[in-house]
């Protein structure tokens, strides 16, 4: 039985463009130094001469975030409801979220994402009661 190799903590940004590839990238080579921290927090960057504004979340306590490819190939014939087998690629403690040309706020979705996830464990304790 092969061994399986554990996976990397990774650096993971989500950016609001369609990029056609799925394989390594050489981001810390031509993304991460553009990289800017402003002083509130923010950061700033460069993707293909279009500034992008973004900032880093870390998950709420007891969650991570996971970088995750199925098992196999999905065919657009499978049923949503269907359980589909992932395999974990990486890690990670926090991630970037982008937006272009537009400063990160707390009514952005991958913000309002996370508060929900609040929410949902203020309504639900582990008891199963309702708070």
């Amino acid at each position: 039985m092969a061994k399986r190799k554990a996976p990397k903590n990774a650096r993971i940004h989500y950016i609001p463009a369609a990029i056609k590839h799925d394989g390594h990238a050489q981001v810390e080579k031509y993304f991460e130094c553009s990289r800017l921290k402003a002083a509130d927090g923010s950061e700033h960057a460069m993707l293909r001469g279009r500034g992008l504004c973004g900032m880093t979340l870390r998950p709420p306590q007891g969650y991570k975030i996971f970088v995750t490819q199925p098992k196999q190939p999905l065919s657009e014939q499978e049923d949503a409801d269907e359980c589909i087998d992932l395999r974990v690629l990486q890690t990670a403690d926090d991630f970037t979220y982008w937006n272009w040309d537009k400063q990160p706020t707390s009514m952005d979705a991958v913000q309002k994402a996370f508060e929900w996830i609040d929410v949902a464990s203020a309504l639900c304790n582990s008891d199963g009661e309702k708070s």
